[in-house]
């Protein structure tokens, strides 16, 4: 944890799609006073400008007001299998008290399931499947992967180099 971070946030193994203002994002690490997001345009606001976040996460519909802290550039690419990403981070603007403890309930949720798939681990036990994870491809967020095929009418996994690296 940084020395300016006032808690530690959450590292989602499986990324929650989520909409910042009217851009699909993915939410890549979250606590109960901001978070991190994926996405790959630029955001319509600057750095200090506010929108709305929301997603659904275990059940649970969180919306909540969020400033801009930062915003950048993480990799450029172009072409067809070309994955432009940015990552920005949020700070959440006085959630409500029912924001607040949903997102308390979920992290500590999310923190004894890591626990225990560690334990499993350490067993030889297999992880769970990533059939769910969030993946952009050809401009589009998607959770599942037949979304991505209807759309684009052939294979969803990427095929560039450098996206088989960075596993998208």
């Amino acid at each position: 944890m940084s020395r300016d971070r006032r808690v530690s946030r959450v590292h989602l193994a499986l990324p929650v799609t989520a909409r910042f203002g009217s851009t699909q994002v993915v939410v890549v690490d979250i606590s109960v006073l901001g978070a991190r997001i994926e996405h790959h345009v630029a955001l319509g606001t600057s750095a200090g400008g506010q929108a709305n976040l929301a997603f659904t996460w275990e059940d649970e519909s969180i919306s909540v007001d969020c400033r801009v802290v930062r915003s950048r550039l993480e990799r450029f690419s172009v072409g067809a299998d070309g994955l432009t990403v940015y990552h920005s981070g949020l700070e959440f603007l006085e959630p409500t008290g029912d924001t607040r403890a949903a997102l308390k309930r979920i992290i500590g949720g999310f923190i004894q399931r890591a626990l225990y798939e560690q334990k499993m681990n350490a067993r030889g036990v297999v992880p769970a499947s990533v059939e769910k994870m969030p993946i952009f491809r050809y401009g589009q967020l998607t959770e599942n992967r037949a979304d991505v095929a209807e759309a684009i009418g052939s294979s969803v996994l990427p095929t560039a180099r450098i996206a088989k690296q960075t596993g998208y």
